[in-house]
């Protein structure tokens, strides 16, 4: 296999973000039109509710094209005829849209040639240590040894990271996590291109298609799946589609793998399952809309962590960088409640300080910050700003108790004058008075990114399970369709991507020994 310097990675970026849509189209024309020579079924196959006539077949249907392509990889290496059900015209779906960073924790070689320690032991306790208590700890352990072999995959598809890219990607520094396992740099930012631009999810991704043609898996775009189609022993036997005014039924041979991204972009199930859902904004992809949790709801799936999800807030001036590692412009600033009391350390990583603003009254919380800190305000922000000449002033008119602004307000200035914050710790630029009028507030809300950490119950061989704890036959599930790896508090940027590969490795492996369903 090529290593990324021989690849020249620098050179095919362009032509392999391209492939993204145009390799992807070129794939599921053949597929539709006989090209590609695919196993048609003969006859009808009994499907426990009827009769019903296959349009085409495969050892493995997977549903979503992002993370859900590596096992469509594992699958085909081992053999097996694998088929990709995408519903939009691109492939990747939101595994496009993060920031160009993947998981490097667990003693990758990247980490050792950066001189860092660690290891799937302390990587493990840091991913438990982010979940509090609400992920399944075998299936914590088996990620934090196999997620390390995915990033050397990438690499060994292409993928070239440099150690001077390597960065604390969530609250590593934190002293829930620094208690438990030294901080470890657990991130990988892909470096930016010649014209010095960064790059996101695109790039990482584009290696991860380039393979899946390689390896002959057939990629079907604008084909969104629409039910599950179940056997006698409840499992799917196959999955019905959309393709163009037509449905069409494909018959799963061995098992079918639901990775269609979760469900940021659903509002009505946002509302229904997320803490505050009704008032989050969703930043994922377009189409990842819970089709795959809905479908494994139907033939019975069980659900874990719904009510968790990436907690960003939408401030009005950036807070600092303690646990980033990279530089930013900073002002000073604090958030309180309605109650006038701070409760973190504003400068931590964006979900541990999103997630606590969510557990306040009424999830309200506001940033006050003052006229030093104005000129960093958009102009579309401005419009949003409460301002006032003095504390009393602005407490009434955001409606926060002013006895209680007026007290953590003089707390932080005799902190601030002496460049410490002996509440919450925090560091640097950030910490200064705010005795400069006029003073703002400013709403802050919370954003949902990208990565919802709810899903259908799994096992470690990603089997999703009834509510009586059974595996449903042949239905598998990863990324944010599943659930149970993703507690509490998000672990930083990769996380997701790098995690969504892995589970479909693993499912797609174990999918790889079934025996085929015979009609």
């Amino acid at each position: 296999m090529e290593t990324g310097s021989e690849k020249g990675s620098l050179i095919s970026r362009r032509n392999l973000i391209g492939g993204l849509a145009v390799g992807a189209l070129g794939v599921a024309g053949a597929s539709m039109f006989g090209c590609s020579s695919p196993q048609a079924a003969s006859g009808n196959a009994g499907t426990g509710t009827g009769d019903r006539e296959w349009d085409d077949e495969a050892d493995i249907v997977v549903i979503g094209s992002g993370g859900g392509l590596a096992g469509a990889i594992t699958a085909a290496e081992a053999g097996l005829d694998a088929v990709v059900l995408e519903k939009d015209i691109m492939l990747g779906g939101s595994t496009n849209l993060h920031s160009g960073v993947i998981s490097c924790g667990g003693g990758t070689s990247l980490q050792k040639e950066a001189g860092i320690e660690d290891s799937p032991e302390e990587y493990a306790k840091y991913l438990l240590a982010c979940a509090k208590g609400q992920a399944n700890e075998d299936i914590i352990t088996l990620l934090s040894r196999e997620m390390p072999k995915t990033f050397e995959w990438i690499v060994g598809l292409g993928g070239q990271f440099s150690t001077d890219w390597l960065y604390y990607t969530g609250p590593e520094e934190e002293p829930y996590c620094a208690s438990v396992t030294p901080p470890a740099k657990h991130g990988a930012q892909y470096p930016p291109d010649e014209d010095h631009q960064s790059v996101t999810g695109t790039l990482i991704h584009a290696f991860v298609v380039d393979e899946a043609n390689k390896q002959g898996v057939r990629i079907m775009t604008e084909t969104p799946a629409l039910s599950l189609v179940a056997g006698e022993d409840g499992g799917p036997i196959g999955v019905v589609a959309k393709s163009g005014n037509k449905e069409i039924s494909i018959k799963a041979r061995k098992g079918v793998l639901l990775a269609a991204g979760g469900m940021c972009a659903n509002p009505e199930m946002c509302a229904q399952y997320m803490r505050f859902g009704g008032q989050r904004v969703a930043a994922g992809a377009q189409g990842a809309t819970g089709d795959g949790i809905k479908m494994g709801q139907s033939l019975g799936g069980d659900l874990v962590n719904m009510h968790e999800s990436l907690s960003s807030l939408q401030t009005a001036v950036p807070f600092g960088t303690t646990t980033r590692g990279h530089e930013r412009p900073a002002f000073p600033s604090i958030l309180v409640n309605i109650w006038g009391k701070r409760f973190v350390n504003e400068d931590y990583h964006s979900d541990t300080v999103g997630t606590l603003a969510l557990g306040q009254d009424d999830g309200l919380v506001y940033q006050i910050f003052d006229s030093t800190s104005i000129a960093a305000v958009s102009d579309a922000n401005k419009e949003n700003l409460i301002e006032a000449d003095t504390y009393e002033e602005l407490a009434e008119k955001a409606g926060i108790d002013v006895a209680g602004l007026l007290t953590t307000l003089t707390h932080w200035n005799t902190d601030a004058e002496q460049g410490v914050d002996t509440e919450y710790g925090k560091k640097g630029a950030t910490v200064a008075p705010l005795t400069t009028p006029p003073y703002y507030a400013f709403n802050a809300r919370c954003v949902a990114l990208v990565a919802h950490f709810g899903g259908l119950k799994v096992n470690p061989d990603m089997q999703v399970l009834k509510v009586t704890g059974e595996p449903i036959p042949r239905l598998y599930a990863a990324g944010l369709d599943a659930g149970g790896w993703l507690g509490r508090q998000y672990p930083g940027s990769g996380t997701a991507v790098g995690g969504t590969y892995t589970m479909s490795r693993i499912a797609a492996d174990k999918i790889a020994s079934n025996d085929s369903w015979e009609a």
